[in-house]
C-alpha cells in the first residue's frame, strides 16, 4: 500500500459521481488521474458516463490543490500499443506508404524511407515509495 498525506489537486464530481485525484510523477510532466466512485457499486455507471463522452477535462478544471491522504493499492501495469494499427484512425496514414511517406526530405538518401512498424510501450507502478511511470515509442 501506499500511504501519503500530501498537497494534491483534488476534486469532486456530483455528476459524474466521484472523487477526483491527480498525482503528479518526478518533474511534474505527467500526471496519474484516479476517479473513486461514491457508491461501492457505482464504477459501472462512471465507466458508461466516460464512455458515452462525458467531458472529463471538464472537471480537471474545477480541480484545486489540498492537503489529501491517500491510500493506494499496490499495482503495475504494462502496455504496448502498435501504433500502425492507431495511427491511420487518427489520419496519419502517409508515413506508412513505402512508395510516398512524405519522410525522404529528413535524410539527404535517394530511397524512399518510410515507416515500417511503430510501438508504444508504457509502464505505471504505484508501490510503498510512490508511483512512477515510463514510456517509450520506437
Amino acid at each position: 500500500m501506499m500511504y501519503r498525506e500530501d498537497d494534491y489537486w483534488y476534486g469532486e464530481s456530483q455528476e459524474l459521481g466521484v472523487q477526483l485525484l491527480r498525482i503528479s510523477y518526478v518533474g511534474n510532466e505527467a500526471s496519474m488521474l484516479i476517479l473513486l466512485p461514491n457508491e461501492i457499486t457505482g464504477l459501472d455507471t462512471v465507466l458508461k458516463k466516460l464512455a458515452e463522452g462525458y467531458d472529463l477535462l471538464a472537471e480537471l478544471d474545477k480541480m484545486y490543490n489540498t492537503k489529501v491522504q491517500v491510500s493506494i493499492p499496490k499495482f503495475k501495469i504494462e502496455t504496448e500499443i502498435d501504433l500502425g494499427e492507431v495511427l491511420p484512425k487518427l489520419g496519419i496514414k502517409s508515413i506508412f506508404n513505402r512508395g510516398n511517406s512524405g519522410l525522404s526530405k529528413i535524410l539527404n538518401k535517394p530511397e524512399e524511407i518510410y515507416v515500417s512498424k511503430a510501438v508504444q510501450k508504457a509502464f505505471i507502478e504505484v508501490n510503498e515509495e510512490g508511483a512512477e511511470a515510463t514510456a517509450a515509442t520506437g
